[in-house]
């Protein structure tokens, strides 16, 4: 076999390949000697092979040597596109050489169940991004346990993770999701209403239990007769969500993982829950039994209803912008007995597929990119970051120009003291779910129809009826 035949051969079965070839052609047997007659003139030498012939057998079998990562990213409905990763991508493979990065599968339904099913056929995937917590990935048996990987890393790199985020990706004791990015639960108070009404604006004033938060939401309820026109606080469950509601009564989680099922007959979770049902009805006449429709992410009121001065939500939901343009100010959540704290924390999370041949490349891939700035995100922006070394909260630039530095750095110090004291708000399967079968249960409480104990263990059973399934 001549160079030129091994070139050809080499362009498509690569220059590893094409050695063996060439050393397996060496080692035929010798030839008896021919006789004068019958030798054949021999053939004359096939011209070498040019540099640019010999850089693309080099190219082919640089690629082919690669390691390949294909990810894929399962949102819920944030369609922004694959086009946001690239860009991620582009710059991982070129800090590391060895790698190669496929197209990205994407797959953006808002429904979990559609979610997660879109993803499950692709067995070619090694990792993936949810937008939620792993724990139903890893329930469904699409996500592979973490943990030996995890622990091969330094140890301060272990430490430098926020405890809850991790926590939020564990399931039945094991880590199945890397978290990229959090959000934590917070009120926000209007501190031009505030300060026009004389209160205090002072985190360390700010009520710390519910009675007291009552207390003061009743001297700004106006009636305009039988109607609500006007509330400094609307008092629901409903739409804070039935985990971050757990947490304000105390309750702890409303998922045992430990025995793989749904908790919530709490005392502390009644309790609150037939307070809140009693402030509505006493302070409210029971008009704002139905609120909720309308998520706090809209800053706006329901039917007609001004309550826009003490709200609820995430940070993700609030977002930097918007709370600096309208004078926001983050507050703790209170609790049911005025101690401890409400924080919830929740946030996306990078894992890896159980079939991925690259298991030790890929989770490489995953810590880089979760632990890389937020700001390469685009659509992450209003987000904060899942590590504790992170010294900038994305966005931050934006809120100094809005409304200077003293503000900037009283919020981005309240948001690192709640991370570092906040609970998983997400560390439950059927996320997507429990929201949706906790909503008619909570709101025939709040309505009266039902008592909230009775409520509860109904809602517990359907919820673990559903797990069992």
């Amino acid at each position: 076999m001549n160079r030129r035949e091994f070139l050809k051969l080499g362009a498509t079965a690569s220059l590893g390949m094409s050695a063996l070839v060439l050393n397996a052609c060496g080692g035929e047997p010798t030839p008896l000697p021919e006789k004068a007659s019958e030798r054949k003139p021999a053939p004359s030498a096939a011209p070498e092979a040019t540099d640019a012939e010999v850089a693309a057998v080099a190219e082919v079998a640089a690629v082919a040597a690669k390691i390949r990562i294909k990810p894929g990213y399962a949102l819920g409905g944030w369609d922004f596109g694959c086009n946001a990763f690239s860009e991620l991508h582009t710059a991982y493979t070129k800090k590391h050489p060895d790698v190669a990065v496929d197209k990205a599968a994407c797959s953006f339904p808002f429904d979990a169940e559609a979610a997660l099913e879109a993803v499950k056929p692709a067995s070619d995937l090694d990792t993936f991004l949810w937008f939620n917590s792993a724990i139903e990935p890893a329930r469904r048996g699409l996500a592979a346990p973490l943990d030996e990987l995890f622990r091969s890393t330094p140890e301060k790199s272990q430490q430098d993770w926020h405890t809850a985020l991790l926590d939020c990706n564990r399931f039945e004791g094991r880590l199945y999701g890397l978290p990229i990015a959090a959000s934590v639960s917070s009120l926000m108070i209007n501190e031009v209403f505030f300060e026009e009404s004389k209160l205090p604006v002072e985190r360390e004033r700010f009520p710390k239990s519910w009675s007291e938060l009552r207390k003061l939401a009743s001297q700004f309820v106006h009636f305009d007769g039988d109607r609500i026109d006007r509330a400094l606080y609307v008092p629901d469950p409903i739409s804070m969500g039935l985990a971050q509601f757990a947490l304000c009564a105390g309750a702890g989680g409303i998922f045992d993982p430990d025995k793989n099922q749904f908790t919530l007959q709490h005392e502390g979770l009644i309790e609150l829950l037939a307070f809140f049902s009693d402030w509505l009805k006493a302070d409210y006449r029971s008009n704002a039994a139905r609120l909720g429709q309308e998520s706090a992410y809209f800053m706006r009121g329901v039917d007609g209803i001004d309550s826009g001065d003490i709200l609820w939500g995430t940070y993700y939901q609030f977002s930097v912008a918007s709370v600096a343009a309208q004078k926001f100010s983050p507050m703790p959540f209170p609790t049911l007995s005025g101690t401890g704290n409400a924080a919830g924390v929740s946030g996306l999370a990078y894992g890896i597929m159980p079939q991925s041949k690259n298991a030790e490349s890929a989770f490489k891939f995953i810590s880089e990119l979760a632990s890389g700035p937020l700001k390469t995100f685009g659509f992450l922006g209003d987000l904060l970051p899942a590590r504790k070394g992170s010294k900038e909260l994305p966005a931050m630039s934006k809120l100094r120009s809005l409304r200077g530095e003293t503000y900037a750095a009283k919020f981005a110090a309240f948001y690192a003291d709640q991370l570092a004291q906040a609970q998983p708000l997400s560390n439950f399967p059927l996320t997507a779910f429990v929201d949706k079968a906790a909503e008619p249960v909570l709101r025939d409480v709040m309505a009266g129809k039902t008592q909230a104990k009775a409520a509860l263990q109904a809602l517990e059973k359907t919820l673990n009826q559903k797990l069992a399934n």
